[in-house]
């Protein structure tokens, strides 16, 4: 009676620990489930913030090249249906959206302020009297200068165009440093932090530049 009192006590012992043993594998079990869906959640919560972030990428560069190309469309100027560089007309009665589609024809950005849009009109006019013909490199301010890179037809690489061209220049970017690149009025050289612009008196107040290099002049 004894052994069989034993064999019993042992069979439940057993019995709890396989009890013990399945609670704990299906607790386990429930637990990867739980992780692995968690997991799944977000991932697919992930992948859907991507997805939706790439829409809104498509969307603001679809309105992008909306906005980029019916930008002329409401704006008069005398190269409005220019499509080609070699036919862009080049006179005295050009304004900033002729500026702003020259710099498109040729690929680049206007890296200028609006204050030198006429200086820079008449400069175009002036370097097309002397065979350019509206091909142009880069057009900024540099050192609080106008730089403008033209780039001239293969007949005019000699060294007595290359001094006409140089004398062109050297004459706009004194002006440029006498001409507000905000406004166009007349200013001199604000220096801060390193950084050159040439601005008038009321927009030199602008918080990135305040002490002068030149003392501004009066017209």
């Amino acid at each position: 009676m004894d052994d069989l009192s034993g064999f019993i006590f042992m069979l439940l012992i057993v019995f709890i620990i396989g009890l013990f043993i399945v609670s704990f594998i299906k607790k386990a079990l429930t637990n990867i489930r739980n992780e692995q869906k968690r997991k799944d959640s977000y991932e697919e919560e992930r992948l859907k913030r991507i997805a939706q972030a790439a829409l809104e990428q498509k969307e603001r560069e679809r309105l992008r090249k909306v906005a980029y190309e019916t930008y002329f469309d409401d704006k008069e100027f005398i190269n409005k249906n220019t499509t080609r560089l070699e036919d862009f007309i080049i006179n005295d009665r050009m304004n900033q959206y002729d500026l702003e589609k020259l710099a498109r024809l040729n690929g680049i950005q206007l890296e200028i302020l609006g204050g030198w849009t006429d200086l820079v009109l008449a400069l175009m006019v002036e370097l097309s009297e002397n065979g350019w013909k509206g091909k142009v490199a880069s057009i900024k301010e540099k050192y609080a200068e106008l730089r403008f890179y033209a780039i001239f037809p293969k007949e005019f690489n000699n060294p007595e165009h290359d001094a006409i061209y140089e004398e062109i220049m050297e004459n706009y970017k004194l002006k440029s440093l006498e001409t507000c690149e905000v406004c166009g009025e007349h200013g001199g050289m604000v220096y801060s932090g390193g950084w050159q612009q040439t601005l008038c008196e009321k927009h030199s107040d602008h918080p990135v530049f305040s002490e002068y290099i030149i003392p501004f002049g009066k017209k």
